[in-house]
């Protein structure tokens, strides 16, 4: 009778156990999770489109556009409180996926088409806490 005791109680530790971890995975699902600044949407030569700026406790820190399609030149930007491109990137990839290191200050994302045709992306951001004190 004592070692089915025993069994039950390891279950049923087993079972918390498990449900902790997935209620933490699920956490860090949805706080890793991108946001969409700009939707599915077509961009003509030159054309882009930006998210917010962003907050203390939710810096931007990734930037990503997703296109229809390789080969055509797209730009992602991190701009500052003022205004200034303080970093872009530029390439060809059909999805552009590109962080700092160092992201805590205000800054806006940035994504636009650098091609000569028009295409579809979606643009998206990732945040992160950044400043002391954030939980």
């Amino acid at each position: 009778m004592r070692r089915a005791v025993c069994r039950l109680g390891r279950a049923r530790v087993t079972a918390v156990i498990f449900i902790l971890a997935l209620s933490c995975v699920s956490t860090a699902s949805a706080f890793h999770a991108y946001t969409t600044y700009a939707g599915y949407q077509t961009y003509s030569p030159e054309e882009g489109n930006g998210s917010a700026y962003d907050a203390a406790c939710d810096r931007w820190n990734q930037n990503r556009m997703e296109k229809n399609g390789s080969g055509n030149n797209g730009t992602l930007a991190w701009i500052d409180s003022s205004g200034g491109w303080q970093a872009s990137v530029r390439t060809t990839e059909w999805v552009m996926d590109y962080g700092l290191a160092d992201y805590a200050w205000k800054k806006k994302l940035y994504g636009k088409n650098s091609s000569v045709v028009t295409y579809t992306a979606t643009l998206k951001g990732h945040g992160d806490l950044a400043e002391p004190g954030c939980v």
